[in-house]
């Protein structure tokens, strides 16, 4: 899978005047097209760079369902809303490799794909779960909105790209929408340090 990347102008995670948690504005692109926006926390820490990939082919006939937001293996993620962790996968095997989701009260879900499973400085698939999710993630953990939920990596069918998070907005009936628009209008990420 190769990924085509550009930084977002005016900066991926920049402040933006509040959105109501369900508008529906342009979206910014040439077809004119508008894209629903939900109000969120830009879930990698000091930003990350991407494209609107949202529907190109995939492998098996598939089509993308989230934006690949690029930045270095380990880069802490937050979670984009207050809500709670409604699945919570460590295991290098399938398309996803370590992944977790976070429900949000109203039912939205928002999801994170190819966590990292390297030890600090290595690509050797070790898996230890205190470098893919943070400490005391678990299933039914409730977050807030900017917490620490776990580190950018490659896990998954990303072993042979380069590190990104798979990030995914889906609607309460299971539905994936298109995750730019909130990506864009996205409240900046608090700046976490690396923990590892």
């Amino acid at each position: 899978m190769s990924l085509s990347c550009a930084a977002a102008p005016g900066g991926a995670t920049r402040n933006s005047a509040p959105i109501t948690s369900n508008t529906t504005t342009p979206d910014g692109t040439d077809s004119g097209t508008s894209a629903t926006v939900r109000a969120i926390t830009f879930p990698v820490s000091g930003g990350a760079t991407y494209n609107n990939t949202f529907g190109a082919p995939r492998s098996g006939g598939r089509t993308h369902e989230g934006q690949d937001l690029i930045s270095a293996k380990g880069t802490p993620l937050v979670a984009a809303v207050s809500g709670r962790v409604t699945s919570l996968r460590h295991s290098l095997s399938g398309l996803s490799g370590n992944s977790l989701s976070i429900t949000a009260e109203d039912g939205w879900t928002y999801v994170y794909i190819h966590l990292n499973n390297d030890s600090p400085g290595t690509d050797d698939s070790a898996n230890r779960f205190e470098y893919a999710f943070a400490p005391g993630m678990a299933l039914n953990k409730q977050v807030s909105a900017g917490e620490l939920v776990g580190f950018l990596g490659d896990s998954g069918n990303a072993e042979e790209t380069i590190a990104h998070l798979h990030f995914e907005i889906r609607q309460p009936d299971g539905g994936a929408i298109n995750a730019f628009a909130s990506l864009r209008a996205a409240i900046a990420a608090p700046v976490l340090p690396r923990s590892f």
